[in-house]
């Protein structure tokens, strides 16, 4: 118990610190104001592992994601990767993803744009006391996005390292439906040229519970709070931030195509 409030304490802890540095580091002009609008999203997503070889094993990740329940399309993401295990502490990935981003919400974009991404990942975990595991996650993007603004310009090359930590903590282990709870946070941070305005990206603060219903097979469903921090509008003197309230459900696979 002691170590799942220190855990809980951190995560919150860090999410204000994240909020105040937003609005200090990621605002280019004393007078620009913050923009900030507050909404409703899910995310619907099948992820997870197939293993090739002793070492080895295919990543998928396919996202749908809404504006509202199933009202309004808010992004697709489409994430394949390429997993070799270390240890069993650790591992690593490299892979590709496609990303569709649409007018969505209280702040839609300027036309709807699409992204090509590859990344390179290291996971590495801790086992806390008898049962709770510590994960740490950590992923470089190399992105190049359409220009919204000139869809048939040249296209954005943007740098992004991602962290997360993930604390994993079972509630019931024994019976027909094993059942854990996972707290986790990730930060965003981009660099290089094209980053003019915001190193802050976003921050996502949640948690859900898994349901494991086979060997192979579980069922998640939580919260996530995104907090997500845009450039400044070039026209305007103001800093576009969302407040995303975030319903998740995922099926997660643990498949092996070896004896």
């Amino acid at each position: 118990m002691k170590i799942l409030l220190s855990i809980l304490f951190f995560l919150c802890a860090h999410s204000v610190i994240f909020a105040q540095d937003a609005m200090t580091t990621s605002t280019p002009a004393p007078t620009s104001v913050r923009d900030s609008v507050s909404q409703f999203n899910s995310w619907y997503t099948i992820q997870g592992n197939t293993k090739i070889a002793k070492d080895y094993s295919l990543f998928h990740d396919i996202q749908i994601r809404r504006n509202g329940f199933l009202e309004d399309e808010q992004q697709n993401v489409f994430r394949f990767g390429l997993q070799r295990t270390l240890s069993k502490k650790h591992s690593i990935m490299i892979g590709y993803a496609y990303v569709d981003t649409a007018q969505y919400g209280k702040q839609p974009v300027v036309h709807a744009f699409n992204e090509h991404r590859s990344f390179l990942q290291f996971l590495t975990k801790q086992k806390l006391g008898n049962s709770q595991v510590l994960f740490h996650r950590y992923r470089l993007e190399q992105r190049s996005l359409q220009d919204q603004k000139d869809l048939n310009g040249d296209r954005i090359y943007q740098n992004r390292i991602r962290y997360m930590l993930r604390f994993n903590v079972p509630l019931i282990s024994s019976g027909p439906l094993p059942i854990s709870l996972n707290l986790y946070d990730e930060v965003f941070i981009n660099f290089g040229e094209a980053v003019k305005f915001n190193l802050l990206d976003q921050n996502r603060l949640g948690f859900n519970f898994n349901f494991k219903v086979s060997k192979n097979f579980s069922l998640e469903f939580g919260y996530m709070l995104q907090t997500l921090i845009k450039a400044k509008l070039s026209d305007q003197n103001l800093q576009p931030m969302e407040q995303n309230h975030t319903m998740t459900v995922a099926l997660i696979t643990d498949l092996s195509l070896i004896d």
